[in-house]
């Protein structure tokens, strides 16, 4: 079993066009494009990681099967050790941001990463994975779906469950971190996943009052 990520199947050159990715999807980067964006040289990174675990059992042959788990970007709640909040994942921390009123007066952009996973149900993954024969030999894309900030700060708005955060909260007027039309945005097709592993993924507003009540202990 490889953790792998979705950055491994996202092609930048259909970053804003409807180009539906599947598990068969491959980032078409290679060595060669380090050094035209951090962003890039992650894509790439992640991207021949995977690879090699595949050419590894393609030409060794080894007395094991493999199977990769591809998340996009992973929200959700927090595991208790984390020491402070300097700590956490980059996922997380636009959540952060947001609960300590950095996107009161304006939403910033979500970024590349338009579709999530919650961690509970990319880890759940992991375990079906190991479970079930028919995941042996494949490329599991996982997704619970499309969000963006914009979302992120409805959710967390209208939930009501956390009123000492409500006055660093951006209004219902506030614009920013919208999700862009369908033609404007990457589909995917992950059905073949859903099949093998039969997981009814968690929804985002679930994630994300998950992830703020875990952060109440920290300094926010």
């Amino acid at each position: 079993m490889v953790t792998s990520s979705f950055a491994s199947i996202l092609d930048e050159a259909h970053l804003e066009d409807p180009y539906v990715y599947t598990e068969k999807s491959w980032n078409p980067v290679t060595i060669d494009d380090i050094h035209r964006s951090p962003g890039t040289a992650y894509r790439v990174s992640k991207k021949l990681a995977e690879k090699a675990a595949w050419d590894f059992v393609a030409e060794v042959k080894p007395n094991f099967t493999l199977s990769t788990v591809c998340p996009p970007l992973v929200l959700g709640p927090v595991v208790h050790h984390l020491a402070t909040l300097e700590g956490i994942n980059t996922s997380n921390a636009r959540v952060v941001d947001l609960v300590k009123g950095k996107w009161k007066d304006e939403i910033p952009a979500t970024g590349a990463a338009y579709i999530w996973i919650d961690v509970r149900d990319c880890a759940e993954a992991h375990i079906r994975a190991f479970e079930k024969d028919e995941a042996k030999g494949k490329r599991l894309f996982t997704t619970a779906g499309y969000f963006c900030n914009h979302d992120i700060a409805d959710v967390l708005r209208k939930s009501g469950q956390f009123p000492e955060f409500k006055d660093r909260l951006p209004a219902a007027d506030v614009k920013g971190g919208e999700l862009p039309s369908k033609a404007e945005v990457y589909g995917y097709d992950n059905s073949e996943t859903e099949k093998i592993l039969g997981i009814e993924w968690i929804g985002l507003e679930k994630s994300i009052v998950d992830l703020v009540a875990t952060l109440k202990g920290f300094d926010l």
